[in-house]
């Protein structure tokens, strides 16, 4: 997953907790779904943390970090038979586009149904944006804590511009702009790719619906205006 530019976020955690722990009862939690510095994150920040704050309560707590390295449509199949089978890992860090599916498969449950109402009156909510919230619920009810977002971002290389006579402070307005510097940096400098877009198959959404909504039907947001890109 952290291959992907992630739409509104990108990485997000469901978490499942099935019966009632007792004082002294073993307990072991694992995590799945998460790579790279997340995954490094979890394993020698949150793991360690968790495990001696569960101890010093008087309820001892393995917890298990499984790293994910591959495409994000492996990892979303590896889910999707593991819910499936009444498998899978304790708590899954995923896609948030990929909540709706999940959930009409009968995969996921909404928070209130596993832990009760009281995964509403979290305190850590008022610190997550409404926005955000939304990202991990579906038809009215919460089923995870979304734990991140991003935005969709043009990266440029300065000098390349500068060597194409283009203007290295460049903020363009439209697909147009954008396109017709591709066009001058492919005529000025031979062997330059002027302009990546994902494409194909093994990114999912990331290249199907991201790029492809944002070319044809998103806008353009700057700090005080919201336009369209030309053509859509």
């Amino acid at each position: 997953m952290s291959k992907y530019l992630r739409l509104l976020l990108v990485f997000v955690v469901v978490v499942a907790l099935f019966g009632v722990v007792h004082a002294q009862d073993p307990v072991e939690i694992s995590i799945a779904g998460s790579s790279g510095v997340e995954f490094q994150w979890l394993q020698e920040s949150v793991k360690p943390a968790f495990e001696a704050m569960m101890a010093e309560a008087g309820t001892p707590v393995t917890v298990n970090v499984l790293e994910f390295s591959g495409a994000g449509e492996d990892l979303r199949q590896q889910f999707v038979l593991d819910l499936g089978v009444g498998g899978g890992s304790d708590i899954l860090a995923f896609d948030g586009f990929w909540l709706p599916e999940f959930v009409e498969g009968g995969l996921l449950k909404p928070l209130t149904e596993i832990v009760g109402d009281s995964a509403l009156d979290w305190d850590g909510w008022s610190v997550i944006p409404e926005g955000i919230q939304a990202i991990m619920s579906f038809d009215g009810q919460v089923f995870g804590i979304p734990r991140g977002t991003d935005g969709r971002v043009i990266w440029y290389n300065m000098d390349l511009f500068q060597q194409a006579g283009l203007p290295a402070q460049w903020q363009p307005t439209s697909w147009a702009e954008l396109l017709d510097a591709a066009r001058t940096i492919k005529a000025a400098l031979p062997g330059v790719t002027p302009l990546q877009l994902n494409a194909g198959t093994a990114m999912g959404e990331a290249s199907t619906y991201r790029d492809t909504s944002w070319r044809c039907s998103a806008r353009v947001i700057t700090s005080t205006t919201s336009t369209k890109p030309s053509g859509s």
